[in-house]
């Protein structure tokens, strides 16, 4: 094999690996199997082009199962792009195959042009040099634009926040800062509505980011939640209550997942789009965006361009792949000094404010005071919608969040 066909193999074998790691690729370029030069990868990529899911079983319908061990060890498991622009290295990788897809197509055209007559070579040569394989544009349909303003529909509704949903109208691509100071709970909204969404596992996929605290408070919180038993009462000693044993069950066997530990945006970025269900609505959330990182030198040399670069990526995120993201935030020290608390409150980076659609702030509630001597078992909490592109903003003061057992409840 000379080294010209090694390159073009090589390109071949790495527009594949990108495409089964990124399913939704395979619609957005266009592009032919006929471009490939090798039979098996045409096999590859028919499969792809055909079926939603990695599925073995499919796949012997369209080669022999040592091709699909191939395809499986080989082309699925290189996932070298995982932190990159998939997108624009798939592009990239198509555009050289058919170029040299093209190549090939000029040398028979060549070979044949004594044979056929003048019109003919000169129609088969512009359709050749017509070939490309750009990101396709959908455009607007009257069936499309029908249904849009056909759909009625009020958003995600979640449990256990009917009222707060109500006003929201959450949708996909939607990205949700939800901020407040310490001991106004935060981090357990963001918990409330993991449990309360990740329960309907028909419909949605969740994915948690904790990048805070340990995995084992992390799965307490969980149990209490879902149990309404305090936090620490989760110990050795009621392995086998039935409080225990039901919240257990609960959590267990799902589709959704808790991620604990400290990521950068681009591995959170691949974790997710690799873990996508096409089959759901698929939500993520990240606690919190002050302690997400990014391997990106240009923008971590301050805490300003790190927020404000890891903000665009997750709206980008929420935006190319039809998510929801709720995003804990922390208000800045000077704000919370004079407790004068507002969406300008919101710390490190004014992109907080720009990529959200909505933002939510935890304040105290000032019409239902919480005794001093009882803050340390719960907090009266005010939500202020601050933001919101789905509708009105306004403040509900609806909330108590019971701090021994970590959990929002709304009156």
């Amino acid at each position: 094999m000379n080294d010209n066909n090694v390159k073009r193999y090589d390109n071949e074998f790495q527009f594949l690996s990108i495409l089964s790691n990124d399913r939704r690729l395979v619609d957005k370029i266009k592009f032919s199997e006929d471009y490939f030069k090798s039979n098996l990868y045409k096999k590859f990529y028919r499969y792809l082009k055909n079926e939603s899911k990695m599925d073995i079983e499919r796949m012997l319908d369209y080669m022999t199962f040592k091709e699909a061990k191939d395809f499986v060890t080989k082309v699925y498991i290189n996932n070298m792009y995982a932190d990159s622009d998939k997108e624009s290295m798939a592009l990239g990788y198509a555009k050289l195959i058919l170029e040299d897809y093209k190549k090939d197509e000029l040398i028979k055209l060549g070979a044949v042009s004594g044979t056929i007559s003048t019109n003919e070579y000169y129609s088969r040569l512009t359709e050749i040099v017509k070939l490309n394989c750009e990101i396709e544009i959908e455009t607007l349909s009257k069936d499309m634009i029908d249904e849009m303003i056909s759909d009625d529909s009020q958003g995600i509704v979640i449990d256990g926040f009917s009222i707060l949903s109500l006003f929201l109208k959450l949708d996909i691509t939607d990205l949700v800062t939800v901020a407040g100071t310490s001991g106004f709970g935060k981090s357990a909204f963001l918990l409330n509505l993991y449990k309360s969404l990740s329960q309907y596992k028909n419909l949605y996929k969740c994915h948690y980011f904790n990048l805070e605290v340990s995995p084992k408070i992390m799965i307490k919180r969980l149990l209490a939640i879902t149990s309404d038993h305090k936090v620490d009462e989760f110990n050795k000693g009621i392995i086998n209550d039935d409080f225990y044993i039901k919240a257990r069950d609960k959590i267990q066997d799902n589709d959704s997942y808790i991620k604990s530990g400290s990521i950068s945006i681009e591995e959170l970025k691949s974790v997710t789009l690799n873990a996508l269900d096409p089959n759901k609505i698929n939500i993520v959330f990240v606690d919190h965006i002050g302690l997400l990182e990014t391997e990106d030198r240009n923008f971590s040399r301050n805490e300003y361009d790190k927020v404000t670069h890891c903000m665009k990526e997750l709206r980008n995120l929420a935006l190319d792949n039809n998510l929801i993201i709720f995003v804990a935030s922390q208000f800045d020290r000077a704000s919370i000094k004079t407790n004068n608390i507002s969406m300008s409150s919101l710390k490190s980076s004014g992109e907080i404010e720009n990529s959200s659609t909505h933002v939510l702030l935890l304040k105290e509630s000032k019409q239902r005071e919480t005794p001093e001597d009882q803050k340390k078992y719960y907090q009266e909490v005010t939500i202020e919608i601050a933001k919101n592109r789905n509708g009105e903003v306004r403040e509900l003061d609806n909330y108590t969040f019971l701090k021994t057992k970590q959990i929002f409840r709304e009156s």
